[in-house]
């Protein structure tokens, strides 16, 4: 062997002995990441009182039906980026808030009435702080809902209903009769499962609208989810000791750290979480993380970017959590520094990731890092 070909192969053991311990603890840490992660799937973290904005009296979960003249052929999108969708109405929704007590959560209404003949689209967002997840739990939980839903309407009769899928999520249509204010009306629906939570498509009408099915796919067609974009809190983390701070997303809860090397870690209780990293090594770089993401996870996508005025590497990789029987797909925000790299991991669910990229995003452009 020649003395290049041996210093080679010594330097080579070398940077693999150096980045086995180094790859050791990103292994500790990023599994941590995801430990807690998945552990809010099922134990999520507390939350805090929801207070009412808004309320108003709701018959079998809709309004009582009033309105303005409406062509109901004539649909156009709106956006809510707070609630993450977007959907077609007939007419502008009123926007509601129904307080549903600190146990129970919250909902969310977006509905537009239109008369001759007269019916109502409707768009519920529920935001509850017990969350559901397993598939047997969630099919129990549609079938509870739409046996509530129908009890509590008028003179209601069941015409079918069947489980489905809805834009990937786990979904049940209905279909039952009813009356409003001694008037037959027809009630169809889609309601399904998104982090836990679950959204209704409704769409109220009276019994001899002839139109009403081609409207209702009109409706349900025109619904996307879209990224859910909430504000960063009014208040900053700050670790004065490690000269790190950056706002984490509203209302999310804060964790509690196991290791010395995870500055903080934020959370919500549908799994969505930020964690802020501190190797404390000066010899490990953004380069070596990437390398370990790259031999335990691999990458979806990478790239360059710059976060106050600092060069950031930021790489895009989804990790399999077979005993949670989850795929969690992680960003992460890489800075090199004088004491080592610092990384800010957003991470979420697989197939609910997109709805918090813009919140990882924003939570990652406020770091500020003064060392």
């Amino acid at each position: 062997m020649s003395n290049t070909q041996s210093s080679t192969s010594l330097a080579d053991k070398f940077r693999a002995k150096a980045l086995t311990w180094r790859g050791l603890m990103l292994r500790i840490l990023v599994g941590y990441v995801l430990f807690v992660v998945v552990s809010q799937l099922f134990f999520p973290f507390p939350t805090g009182d929801n207070r009412t904005a808004a309320q108003s009296p709701v018959v079998g979960g809709v309004t009582s039906l009033g309105g303005v003249p409406a062509k109901p052929d004539h649909f156009i999108q709106y956006s809510y980026p707070n609630d993450g969708f977007e959907a077609a109405f007939p007419s502008k929704p009123s926007e509601i808030r129904t307080d549903r007590g600190l146990e129970h959560g919250y909902v969310n209404s977006y509905q537009a009435v239109v008369v001759n003949p007269t019916s109502q689209y409707s768009v519920f967002v529920n935001h509850s702080p017990e969350k559901v997840f397993e598939d047997a739990s969630i099919d129990a939980y549609l079938d509870g809902f739409l046996r509530g839903l129908v009890m509590i309407s008028d003179n209601a009769s069941l015409k079918y209903k069947r489980l489905t899928r809805f834009l990937c999520f786990p979904a049940m249509e209905y279909k039952y009769t009813h009356t409003i204010e001694g008037v037959p009306f027809v009630g169809h629906g889609i309601v399904f499962i998104v982090d836990g939570d679950h959204i209704r498509l409704s769409h109220i009408y009276t019994a001899n609208d002839h139109s009403a099915d081609k409207h209702f796919q009109r409706f349900t067609e025109s619904f996307q989810l879209m990224p859910v974009d909430v504000p960063l809190s009014s208040q900053r983390f700050e670790d004065r000791k490690r000269g790190i701070s950056f706002y984490p997303p509203e209302g999310w809860k804060k964790g509690t750290p196991k290791y010395d090397q995870v500055v903080a870690i934020f959370g919500n209780s549908a799994g969505h979480s930020i964690a802020v990293f501190d190797s404390g090594v000066p010899a490990y770089s953004c380069e070596n993380y990437k390398y370990e993401i790259q031999a335990t996870q691999g990458l979806q996508a990478e790239g360059n970017t710059k976060l106050q005025g600092r060069p950031v590497t930021w790489l895009k990789s989804t990790a399999h959590n077979a005993a949670a029987k989850i795929r969690m797909t992680s960003i992460h925000y890489c800075v090199n520094t004088a004491s080592g790299a610092i990384i800010l991991i957003g991470a979420a669910p697989e197939e609910t990731f997109f709805r918090s990229e813009t919140i990882f995003r924003k939570a990652a452009a406020s770091m500020v890092i003064r060392k």
